[in-house]
């Protein structure tokens, strides 16, 4: 998957997940060049808060409306077990450093 986000001029870094990745050779490819109304689903897990597929794990029940390049909408199944929230959230976060002044 590596080869081809690079084919397709993606920034690869090795910190990049799989989901990650997907997302931003998704973006770079159908995303910039969609021009009749799409709608696109089943993404990968970049977004905390958004609820699993229930037929695909690795999936989340997520889409995107797409126009002439252009996201219009986004809709997504909010996660709503605050224990999951808590354990996606951290995780989220633990790639990241919090600076408070």
């Amino acid at each position: 998957m590596q080869n081809s986000g690079r084919r397709t001029g993606v920034d690869v870094r090795p910190s990049m997940g799989w989901g990650t990745l997907l997302q931003a050779i998704y973006e770079e490819v159908a995303e910039s060049s969609t021009v009749a109304p799409t709608f696109y689903t089943d993404f990968p897990e970049t977004s905390p808060l958004t609820r699993q597929q229930r037929k695909d794990p690795l999936l989340t029940e997520k889409g995107d409306l797409i126009v002439f390049g252009s996201e219009l909408a986004t809709a997504c199944s909010e996660l709503v077990d605050p224990v999951f929230q808590r354990k996606r959230l951290l995780a989220a976060l633990s790639g990241y450093v919090l600076v408070c002044r």
